[in-house]
């Protein structure tokens, strides 16, 4: 990552990957690297690291997955903590599925839920 960028991109959120347990070892998994090449950026492991979890959690941090109640990213949702789970879309739906159970645990309500708009969709 050195030699793509002198130093971290800066992004507006703070961003949490949240990976499923089994894409750690797996050998494509790239969203260990979301933390060198942005700034404001850490990755974590759903069961393993629940201190970061939580300290998102607890400030209102949204989830960065489709659903019928979700709300499309814009500037004014695109702010504060946004937790991204990481995972096949199986594993992915497992960790938000965990994280809405933790935040109840917490006695937090369950986080919001942000997407993608169709146009960033379609031009990707």
């Amino acid at each position: 990552c050195a030699e793509l960028f002198d130093a971290p991109v800066e992004c507006s959120p703070k961003l949490v990957v949240v990976a499923h347990p089994s894409e750690l070892m797996r050998t494509t998994a790239s969203a260990p690297l979301i933390p060198m090449l942005l700034q404001r950026a850490s990755f974590t492991v759903w069961g393993v690291h629940t201190g970061e979890v939580d300290s998102a959690l607890q400030s209102g941090a949204s989830v960065l997955f489709p659903s019928d109640e979700a709300v499309t990213i814009s500037p004014a949702t695109w702010r504060g903590t946004v937790l991204i789970p990481d995972g096949s879309w199986q594993r992915a739906q497992a960790v938000v599925d965990a994280l809405e159970k933790r935040a109840s645990f917490l006695g937090l309500p369950k986080p919001k839920r942000l997407q993608l708009s169709e146009a960033s969709i379609k031009s990707m």
